[in-house]
């Protein structure tokens, strides 16, 4: 018997017209013991994972050669792939369930929503700064499991559900800020500039109706990126508007 964490689902994110912009899915990581693998397993675990993942088999094999206890083999993988990794039995086997943030347009607003790393914690933008709204309450939950691994039972009276977290409903347009995007593309094509801001303000509210910096980086992926492209040049850099700013001292 064991105590599991039921990890609460984080909360949606939708534009200013219910367009949905960020929400969550439910990956797996699988795990082995070294300790109680014979060679023959290795090599099947290594032959299925390299079918199913798509890696070479090599890169597998050099995996549970390691000197470690228990190892990683993949982590995070989708749902629809990890079913034909549920299929191997065997008690040195085992996988655990990981919420993830999809950020459903890839790059679209990425500054103004940011990214949640790997330990399911916002970073950056509403991701961040609305975190302890958006990330709901985990729970717990007593479970029996077989030699196997396989759960026979879970203790209701020692269960406690999870409460996901609340959405967030922001004041940018999609079409607005899919606009700037693109504009602001075409501009650092004919420049050859750097970077390129634009905000999209309601004048009469204050409301931000987009807000976009290029380049740019993919929250689903936010690791293949540097601090220049996930910095959020609008908020953070400063900007001397010169004689723009003399029709407002007039």
């Amino acid at each position: 018997t064991n105590t599991q964490t039921v990890k609460a689902d984080r909360g949606f994110i939708y534009d200013r017209n219910e367009v949905l912009l960020v929400y969550n899915r439910s990956d797996y990581s699988f795990f082995v013991d070294l300790r109680m693998l014979s060679v023959s397993e290795k090599d099947k675990l290594a032959k299925m994972f390299s079918k199913v993942i798509g890696k070479s088999k090599r890169h597998y094999s050099k995996l549970l050669k390691a000197s470690g206890k228990t190892i990683c083999l993949e982590k995070k993988v989708p749902f629809e792939k990890s079913l034909d990794l549920f299929e191997y039995k065997n008690p040195a086997f085992f996988y655990v369930e990981e919420p993830v943030s999809v950020f459903q347009y890839g790059s679209l607003a990425t500054h103004i929503l940011g990214y949640v790393d790997n330990d399911y914690k916002g970073v950056n933008g509403i991701s961040k700064s609305f975190d302890e709204v958006l990330r709901g309450k985990d729970g717990f939950r007593m479970v029996e499991r077989n030699a196997m691994g396989d759960i026979i039972s879970i203790s209701e009276k020692q269960t406690r559900p999870s409460v996901p977290g609340d959405d967030i409903y922001l004041t940018i347009d999609k079409r607005y800020q899919a606009i700037v995007e693109e504009e602001l593309k075409q501009s650092l094509k004919l420049t050859s500039g750097e970077s390129a801001t634009c905000i999209i303000m309601n004048p009469n509210s204050g409301e931000i109706l987009a807000m976009a910096n290029i380049s740019d980086y993919d929250p689903n992926y936010f690791w293949k990126y540097g601090d220049f492209e996930r910095k959020n040049r609008a908020i953070t850099d400063s900007y001397e508007p010169g004689s723009t700013f003399k029709a407002i001292t007039l």
